[in-house]
């Protein structure tokens, strides 16, 4: 298997013997897993290997997962829907494959939630270059605590395991990214909520 910034290629292999090659479109191991997973399910239901390998290749990904959404000041403006640690880390590992210098703008989901995974979010986020913290997005949800200090309390957490983070407001993080946005940045916008807005807002409006 060969990972790379733009995709991944892999040889497709079933009981019977190869299936032939497998050239992916979308970055990470876990789109790796996924397109195992579709392949599997194509075999069952009849589908020969070169439709298979024609149409895992020729995938072009899907709305908020990994979607580039355009450029700042040459830095790489990407937005993804991951909101769950285990997405959040699976898409920093697709991230970290550009050789780009990665910096989050992450916006926790649901107060709830937050609430019993926030050690998990920092250890999910931990490897990442630099992070912005954004206030709980909470759907509508009350809890114990505010969403600026569950927020803070990740960003406190992260800069406890050596990563540069802070938290920010959306303005202030759109300013920020404006600002500090350079050619050899990745810049990631990362959750469920209204954070998909800010990665279009600092694409549209420079």
């Amino acid at each position: 298997m060969d990972l790379s910034p733009s995709g991944a290629s892999f040889r497709l292999v079933h009981r019977e013997g190869p299936l032939g090659e497998v050239h992916l479109r979308v970055p990470g191991r876990h789109n790796v897993h996924n397109a195992l997973a579709a392949a599997l399910a194509a075999l069952a239901l009849g589908a020969s290997p070169e439709a298979i390998s024609r149409g895992l290749s020729r995938f072009p990904g899907v709305g908020r997962r990994f979607e580039r959404v355009g450029e700042v000041g040459g830095a790489w403006v990407v937005d993804d829907y991951a909101h769950h640690p285990t997405e959040v880390q699976a898409t920093l590992e697709a991230a970290l494959l550009s050789g780009r210098r990665v910096r989050v703008f992450f916006q926790p989901h649901r107060l709830l939630r937050t609430q019993e995974l926030w050690e998990a979010f920092a250890q999910a986020l931990k490897e990442a270059h630099e992070v912005v913290v954004l206030p709980v997005y909470t759907a509508g949800e009350r809890g114990r605590e505010s969403p600026e200090a569950l927020s803070d309390r990740i960003a406190k957490r992260l800069e406890d395991l050596g990563r540069p983070a802070r938290r920010m407001d959306k303005e202030e993080a759109l300013a920020y990214a404006r600002a500090t946005a350079r050619p050899e940045d990745l810049l990631l916008f990362m959750g469920a909520g209204d954070v998909t807005l800010l990665a279009r807002r600092l694409v549209h409006e420079g």
